[in-house]
Parts: structure tokens; C-alpha cells; sequence
């Protein structure tokens, strides 16, 4: 009776494979390996599945957050904050913002996590390139730049659009790399 019902079983895994018996009563090794098919199926089929998506970012792992606002948490209303970020409130803004300046909210593509923008932009000097060159070509003001290295800091005008900005400064040519700085927290303690 039992020889009929082993014939074939098919175990389902993420690549299907099949498991043929022989028509004649099954050894005990062909049983075990059946088995631990059985539980490695049980086993695939009771994980979890996770699905990441990730929206396509503004600037590095970035998406600008034109609907939300930093203010000081003693002006904010508590009925209308959406989340607190240290000493301020995070709140949902009236009208969307059109200009991207300092202060302006930005969430982390990978994290989920909220930060303001700085105001400055790290760049990379192309070869032979100073930083007055890109200064006087961009009008940014020089914050610092690195003795020895070609990295320097500049920042934005508190009422200029800072992703245009920084459009601005890398296709003047003077340089190899730009990075807009978000006051995001790298590391946390656990």
C-alpha cells in the first residue's frame, strides 16, 4: 500500500526540486533525507520576507523634506509637531518650501532619519585648482580648507538655494566632488 503513495514528492523551496522514491519500500536513509526536506520546506516557509525600498534621494542618501519645518520647541504647538529633534520641533509646514537654505529638513534615504541642512558645501579641488579660483568663480565664502590636501568647506549665502549651489560649484569644472553637509548623527549609542 505504502510502496504506491512514495513515488514522487515535491518539495518547494525557493528553486523547486524534486525527490524520487522508488517504487519499493523506502530505506531509512532515503526516509531521513525526506525528512529533513519536510522541515527544511517548514522552515523557508515560516521566515520572514522583507521588502526595502528606497526612494531616490535629492543629494548623496538624502531626499529633501519640503513639506516639514524646524522651528524652536517654546514657539511650537504641541498638537501640531510631527517629531522633536533636540531642542526643536519638527512641524508640518503650512506651504511647501521652494529654496533648499540652512536649516532645511532632509531625511536619510538608509536611516529614515531626519537632519538639517548645514549651509556648507565640502569640495574636492580638481588638480592644480586653488580655492580662491572656485570662490571667485562661485561667490561662496571660504569656511576652511585643508593644508596639503585639496579639500576645502564653503558655505552658502543663509538666503541661497544650496543644492543649486552646489550644482553651481561642480560644473564650474574646478572641481572633482561636492558633498552638501547634513547635521545627521552617524553614530548612536545602544
Amino acid at each position: 500500500m505504502r510502496k504506491a503513495l512514495l513515488l514522487t514528492v515535491i518539495v518547494s523551496l525557493p528553486l523547486s526540486y524534486t525527490v524520487s522514491l522508488p517504487a519499493q519500500e523506502p530505506s531509512n536513509h532515503t526516509m531521513t533525507l525526506l525528512n529533513e526536506a519536510r522541515i527544511q520546506a517548514k522552515q523557508l516557509s515560516s521566515q520572514k520576507q522583507y521588502h526595502l525600498t528606497i526612494e531616490k534621494s535629492d543629494f548623496g542618501a538624502y531626499k529633501v523634506e519640503y513639506q516639514l519645518a524646524l522651528v524652536p520647541q517654546g514657539i511650537a504647538s504641541v498638537d501640531d509637531r510631527v517629531a522633536s529633534l533636540g531642542t526643536m520641533s519638527v512641524m508640518k509646514s503650512e506651504r511647501p518650501i521652494h529654496r533648499v537654505i540652512k536649516g532645511t529638513l532632509a531625511r536619510n534615504v538608509l536611516t529614515n532619519k531626519l537632519a538639517p541642512i548645514s549651509g556648507y558645501i565640502t569640495v574636492l579641488l580638481a588638480k592644480d585648482v586653488s580655492v580662491d579660483d572656485v570662490t571667485q568663480t562661485t561667490g561662496l565664502e571660504v569656511v576652511t580648507s585643508y593644508a596639503g590636501t585639496q579639500l576645502a568647506v564653503l558655505k552658502v549665502a543663509d538666503d541661497a538655494d544650496i543644492l543649486l549651489a552646489a550644482k553651481k560649484v561642480k560644473d564650474s569644472g574646478l572641481v572633482v566632488q561636492t558633498k552638501i553637509e547634513v547635521l545627521d548623527v552617524v553614530y548612536e549609542a545602544y
